[in-house]
């Protein structure tokens, strides 16, 4: 299985790499270990990943995750799926606020530490 070579094998191993980079840059922000300039770095990285998937998903469609298959809902008819997908987009995105907030804090302590005539 390992010796696969198609579409559906890169596109799981891209999806691992996010979910690995994703954790690194938890890991660079709670070691402290210059995370303005590494999460950028990683950032670029997942970045460029997500611009592989992208071709994938244009080769094959039926490997598009669900969550970026949806589409909007015409205005006045939602259902209530749409609703519960809605509240599911907004939990994600409000996880991914606190954790820039978090970072953006630790970013600023990092800066004050570091100021001249400190210290």
């Amino acid at each position: 299985m390992e010796d696969e070579v198609s579409l559906e094998r890169l596109n799981r191993q891209l999806q691992m790499c996010s979910r690995m980079l994703d954790e690194c840059a938890g890991l660079v922000r709670d070691l402290e270990l210059n995370p303005k300039e590494n999460i950028k770095k990683i950032g670029e990285a997942l970045f460029s990943i997500f611009a592989i998937t992208d071709n994938i998903y244009k080769q094959r469609p039926d490997l598009t995750p669900k969550y970026l298959k949806r589409e909007p809902a015409r205005l006045g008819r939602a259902t209530e799926a749409d609703r519960e997908y809605l509240l599911y987009l907004r939990d994600i995105a409000s996880g991914h606020r606190l954790y820039l907030e978090r970072l953006e804090g630790s970013i600023r302590e990092l800066e004050d530490e570091i100021k001249p005539g400190r210290g």
